[in-house]
């Protein structure tokens, strides 16, 4: 969602062509054994082109230009699902090209590498000294699957040729390559070097001196060699050894190995304290209270910190200002702050699977739910290439047709190894919508949303919005349908999203909103919405649908004449009158009312209106002008016109949360000032509402409009003494 799709582009979809046609030939050697190379061919050519990776990532940098990768994901497959009990051996020498070797695993042993090309690149070689390269994707540390000299296993490998001509083997599923302990039963004589010799105490050692040096993966591995040792570890070792694994395994994001390290290990404050930690990151704070509350000295900033994110996590309530204040300091911008989840559940949404409803009556602005991104890619547009820590990528989707640039690439991987090293999260992302195939790859792309760093910089900078090429994915939000009108919207604080109502909605209402920006052209929703593989039936749509090819042109050209009309070098000088009727003409054109179909491309034009007649201080006409920005966006409005009449003041029926609509608000209040100054606190309030609905809050409403607002009322009031301002 608000990705940038440009599989529409034509330099783009000529190379999306290109690797169709490399599929559809390598295809046609399925089955068929590769050219034999040497030993010495396979590694020179290796080293060929981990060099060339290196000299463009130098060149890169020196040049200060952002580097691009490209990422072809291939037709979707299955992980291997088997332990390697349940597999049969081969040797490299039984590859096949284009071929997944289901029920077989292959053991190799590192040679050379590894290369971070797009994939992780290096050179093994099995029992038979026969060598063939491996590509291993979505793979963050090369320290946890890679070091030279180290043995891994291949289940069910997946053997074919890649898009320079080369052939090896690819690995897209984390579970399927698995490295080795040393002395596993899996690795043959040849390469176990005398480790059957080494004690478990020395294995022991070797693991606190990996922690010590902060290298946590070798760490891991000694620890798994020392259960391995012969003879056996004593009670008191296996106990040593599980608190240095979940000590480790804390240290690479292995939380719920981490717990069950020291499941069955007696409570210590050692173990307390690391139990706490893995409770704490894997969001169970209640838990991680009640073992830090097992300590006889209690580590008080856990603690706190714990304490503090259960009351998020339960109530909702957050301290944005400081959220803010953190991100200041933070790249990426990743906050430690809980998920809450508010009045709303996943059920059933007839037509579309599943969907989020309100479990009662809400009202417009409430928080419904904030959750903490699941995994999270950001780019700073803002730093020197050499200081960018994400890599920009094009993801091509051969089956889809989809070509993905911004995150992508890099969240796909983020996400992939969160679920690889906390399986219990795997079903939860795995349920979100796929498509025809439950590939990672497909679900992350389907689900996942281009964001700002955050809604409030995006709102409050001037000019058209930046593209954002950042990327996460929030699984609970990603369960909400599509419609271009709105019950919900969403904002984003960093890795945090926020999501709000968008108007007044009774219980058991579904919770909607748009996938993309909303068009009044039916055939660029329709594409937009083309890899959901649904049409939108909203009465946005429906109007549009059914707006003849006439009146379409005809609302384009009064479009282009108004935009000319008020778009002009100094605001003063639009002809107001003639605007008011271009506007008039364009309304013409739309069968349904603003209420049916809001005239979003109308607002801003409206809106610059409603400028010109503040700064000419016409407050009573700011009024009117504002008026019909809300009821152009489908808002109903009593009791708010100048004169006043008898009506009370009421928001009847909350409109489309255009970018414009704070300030609309804005500008009645302070126009309010001076010909009805009651309705002063009525203003003020719908738009801080509005602007918690756009930013996510309203802590910081004064500094972006409130401060201003007042000081345009006390200079209002200044140039007409004796005239009341609130």
């Amino acid at each position: 969602m608000d990705t940038l799709n440009v599989s529409h582009q034509r330099e783009y979809m000529a190379q999306m062509a290109r690797q169709r046609e490399a599929l559809l030939a390598a295809s046609a050697r399925a089955g068929k054994a590769p050219a034999k190379k040497s030993r010495e061919d396979v590694l020179s050519t290796f080293k060929k082109q981990a060099k060339r990776a290196e000299k463009g990532r130098m060149q890169a940098i020196r040049s200060s230009e952002t580097q691009i990768q490209s990422t072809f994901v291939p037709p979707a497959y299955a992980a291997c699902v088997l332990p390697v009990a349940d597999l049969k051996k081969m040797g490299v020498d039984e590859l096949r090209l284009e071929t997944h070797h289901r029920g077989r695993y292959v053991l190799l042993r590192a040679v050379a590498g590894p290369s971070r090309m797009t994939p992780l690149v290096g050179v093994v070689e099995d029992e038979e000294g026969r060598v063939v390269r491996v590509q291993i994707y979505q793979q963050g540390d090369e320290n946890e699957v890679w070091k030279v000299g180290g043995v891994v296993v291949v289940k069910e490998p997946y053997f074919k040729e890649s898009g320079d001509g080369d052939t090896g083997i690819r690995v897209d599923h984390m579970g399927d390559v698995m490295a080795l302990p040393a002395n596993h039963p899996l690795v043959p004589e040849k390469w176990r070097k005398g480790v059957d010799a080494v004690l478990v105490r020395e294995w022991v050692d070797r693991a606190a001196e990996a922690i010590k040096g902060e290298r946590y993966w070798e760490a891991l591995d000694q620890c798994k060699s020392a259960l391995l040792a012969s003879p056996p570890p004593t009670p008191e070792e296996a106990t040593e050894i599980k608190l240095k694994l979940a000590a480790a395994y804390l240290k690479v994001g292995y939380f719920e190995a981490a717990e069950s390290a020291i499941d069955s290990v007696d409570p210590t404050p050692e173990s307390l304290k690391l139990q706490a930690e893995a409770f704490y990151n894997l969001a169970r704070y209640d838990e991680c209270i009640a073992s830090l509350g097992k300590l006889p000295e209690q580590d008080s900033t856990l603690l706190e910190k714990a304490k503090t994110r259960l009351v998020e996590q339960e109530t909702g309530a957050y301290d944005f200002r400081s959220i803010f204040t953190e991100l200041s300091t933070l790249n990426p911008p990743t906050v430690d702050r809980a998920t809450y989840i508010g009045p709303v559940d996943i059920r059933v949404s007839p037509g579309k699977g599943r969907g989020l409803f309100t479990t009662r009556a809400v009202e417009a602005g409430e928080l419904l739910m904030c959750e903490k991104a699941f995994a999270y890619s950001f780019f700073d547009q803002s730093a020197p290439a050499e200081m960018h820590k994400t890599k920009l990528s094009m993801v091509f989707n051969t089956e889809e047709g989809s070509i993905i640039f911004g995150t992508l690439g890099t969240l796909i991987t983020e996400a992939v190894q969160k679920v690889a090293r906390n399986p219990s999260l795997h079903d939860f992302v795995s349920s979100l919508y796929h498509g025809s195939y439950k590939a990672p790859t497909r679900i992350i792309s389907h689900n996942c949303f281009g964001c700002p760093p955050t809604s409030l910089m995006a709102h409050v900078t001037p000019g058209p919005p930046k593209r954002a090429y950042s990327s996460g994915l929030w699984p609970l939000c990603a369960t909400l349908n599509h419609s271009c009108l709105p019950t919900a919207r969403r904002s984003f604080i960093g890795d945090l999203q926020v999501v709000r109502a968008t108007r007044d909605l009774p219980a058991d209402t579904e919770l909607v909103w748009a996938y993309n920006e909303v068009s009044e052209d039916p055939a660029q929703t329709r594409s937009a919405l083309a890899n959901w593989g649904f049409v939108c039936s909203c009465s946005l749509c429906t109007e549009a649908m059914r707006t003849p090819e006439k009146v379409r042109k005809r609302r384009a050209l009064l479009g282009t004449d108004l935009r000319a009309c008020v778009m002009v070098k100094n605001p003063d000088d639009i002809d107001v009158p003639k605007a008011e009727r271009l506007v008039a003409a364009v309304e013409a054109t739309y069968k349904a009312k603003p209420v049916e179909a809001p005239r979003e491309s109308m607002c801003g034009l409206q809106l610059m209106i409603t400028r010109v007649h503040k700064n000419r201080g016409e407050a009573a006409k700011v009024v009117g002008a504002a008026l019909k920005v809300l009821r152009l966006l489908g808002f109903e409005v009593k009791g708010a016109k100048v004169p006043r009449g008898k009506e009370e003041f009421e928001v009847v029926k909350w409109g489309y949360m255009a970018h414009g609509v704070v300030e609309t608000w804005v500008q009645l209040w302070v126009a309010y000032a001076t010909v009805a100054p009651e309705l002063c606190a009525d203003a003020e309030r719908c738009a801080r509402i509005c602007y918690k609905i756009c930013v996510g809050e309203d802590e910081t409403f004064d500094d972006s409009y409130g401060r201003k607002a007042r000081k345009a009322m006390e200079d209002d009031a200044a140039a007409a003494p004796g005239v009341s301002t609130a």
